[in-house]
């Protein structure tokens, strides 16, 4: 609070003290209490007018980052009322806020101690290629308060896969805040860290000066098709990582490679392998651009303004013959299709071909299989479903190593999903379900985003396994019969007609039509038509009536 001279040697800035202050109680929970206290001390009867506000303003950024024990709420409550009435009803309403919120990860940033001294709330942009918007938070904002106020403000559509993400001021490296309860300024924290050195100790000019920006990015794809309501913005965004990969030293390796070397927060990079691929894709940009007049100036002109990463393996007569090539064969001379659908084309080649770059990560995952070790991995999740990745062996002279997934678990294979643990698939001969269990620091969110997705799948499959034998009242009636491990194809998607408790559907092995109850059967969790080895897994799982998977929060 500036009431005793700080040492000569290494000196800490103002903000450090305040950090190294907040974070003793972040991660040591026996200290909170504590900490309050002896800031109650030196603020009560203090004669010093500066130290008595820099106490103040202390306590409002101490409170949020965390909130002392139950035991101490009343002294707390007490303490505050006979506050400064210009100030105290600020640090109740932090203190307030981590109550409902809970503990953050990380120390105030200068953003943080910006506010403190104004008590407004801080104000930022969120950019997103298309649009752009303000949004206001503080420090126990979350990235879905955040996506909520993007919604209110823009025409962006309600999608799952969007978040919120932190990137340095070229968009080089960008960390993603999800759409969940991460604190936003948690991972705004890491940015400014990183940026310090070039402000020489000023909060000041690191608040000031924003050494971040704020994103909403496609995250990942949904397993179903999602409606092109939000293609301009996903369009561009690929538009944006094909050209950022070129420029990038890090894109030329593959994807798992580059995360490995990099880290997490080196993502957004987009390569196109197949030259047909890659004259495709200017094919489409420009339709998307120009129409379907096609002029070979300004064919070469978009060319050049488009470098994406591979081109440079032949020159630009090449590209402008490949180009006017695949042009051709879509038959854009006919204005077959609107800019709309053509930009659903590009994405849709991103959701089929960029499973990996479209994922959710978690680094640090134990995953334990069978009577299999542990394994320390880091989990992708995706619009295919779970991959597990052990980078523990992998060197940074592998520059081109191929790595296979530990696990490689489709949605259709996930039977269960317990709180504390998750279930998934088998890769046994025997056809049969074994249990996988991750346990996680990010347990609560893995479980949360396969959960949303896998019930999003099975709201939309039109297939179910018999898990129990139904016999018709009488062999004329509209009832179906069918036996346990029976395939059973709904007219309806599982959503619709799971409303009163029956459904119809045709029995795929006896091809008789009738109603039937649901009690009686499982949905499959599958969008289109499951294969027969994956019928078999399921028959035989219900069958036996084989186990499940687990997901531990630790």
């Amino acid at each position: 609070m500036g009431d005793l001279p700080q040492k000569r040697t290494n000196p800490l800035t103002n903000l450090e003290m305040v950090q190294l202050v907040a974070n003793t109680g972040i991660t040591r929970p026996h200290t909170r209490d504590e900490i309050v206290c002896q800031l109650f001390k030196q603020l009560s009867n203090n004669p010093n007018r500066v130290s008595h506000a820099r106490g103040w303003i202390l306590l409002g950024l101490i409170f949020g980052c965390f909130a002392p024990s139950k035991r101490l709420r009343g002294v707390v409550d007490d303490f505050l009322t006979k506050g400064p009435p210009k100030y105290a009803p600020f640090v109740r309403a932090r203190l307030q806020r981590t109550v409902n919120k809970g503990t953050r990860t990380k120390p105030p940033t200068a953003l943080e101690v910006e506010m403190a001294f104004s008590k407004e709330p801080i104000r930022l942009q969120v950019d997103f290629f298309v649009d752009r918007v303000n949004v206001e938070l503080d420090s126990q904002t979350t990235a879905r308060e955040l996506l909520e106020q993007i919604y209110a403000q823009s025409a962006l559509a309600r999608e799952a896969g969007f978040s919120i993400y932190v990137a340095d001021t070229d968009g080089d490296m960008m960390t993603s805040c999800g759409a969940g309860d991460t604190f936003v300024l948690d991972i705004v924290f890491q940015y400014e860290t990183l940026a310090s050195a070039r402000f020489q100790g000023s909060w000041q000019r690191l608040a000031q000066e924003r050494p971040f920006q704020l994103l909403l990015r496609k995250e990942m794809f949904a397993p179903w098709f999602e409606g092109g309501d939000n293609a301009d913005i996903i369009f561009e965004q690929i538009v944006d990582g094909l050209e950022r990969a070129n420029r990038s030293a890090a894109a030329d390796m593959p994807q798992l490679i580059r995360f490995h070397m990099y880290g997490r927060d080196v993502q957004g990079f987009y390569t196109v392998q197949s030259e047909e691929d890659m004259a495709s894709m200017l094919a489409r940009l420009y339709y998307i651009e120009r129409g379907f007049r096609l002029e070979p100036a300004r064919l070469e002109r978009m060319i050049k303004r488009h470098d994406f990463a591979g081109m440079e393996r032949h020159d630009l007569k090449y590209w402008i013959a490949k180009t006017t090539e695949r042009f051709d064969y879509f038959g854009f001379y006919d204005n077959p299709c609107t800019e709309l659908d053509c930009k659903v084309e590009v994405i849709h080649y991103a959701r089929t071909q960029w499973a990996q770059q479209f994922s959710k990560q978690f680094q640090e995952c134990e995953l334990r299989m069978g009577d299999r070790l542990p394994e320390v991995v880091t989990l992708y999740l995706n619009r295919e479903g779970l991959m597990a990745f052990n980078f523990a062996n992998l060197t940074a002279g592998a520059k081109g190593a191929h790595m296979e997934s530990l696990i490689n678990v489709g949605f259709e294979k996930i039977l269960e999903i317990s709180p504390v643990t998750v279930v998934e698939e088998t890769i046994n001969p025997e056809n049969r379900f074994d249990v996988v269990s991750i346990s996680s620091i990010d347990g609560v969110t893995i479980h949360a985003v396969i959960s949303s997705y896998l019930q999003g799948v099975i709201n939309r499959s039109k297939y179910a396994m018999a898990t129990m034998a139904y016999r018709a009242p009488s062999s004329n009636s509209s009832f179906l019969s069918f036996e346990v491990g029976d395939l059973i194809v709904m007219s309806k998607p599982w959503q619709q007609a799971d409303l009163d408790g029956w459904a119809t559907g045709t029995d795929d092995s006896t091809h008789r039509r009738g109603d039937f109850p649901i009690a009686n059967v499982v949905p499959i969790p599958v969008i289109g038509r499951p294969t027969k080895e994956l019928v078999a897994q399921w028959r035989e799982h219900w069958k036996t009536m084989g186990p499940v998977i687990d997901i531990d929060a630790i």
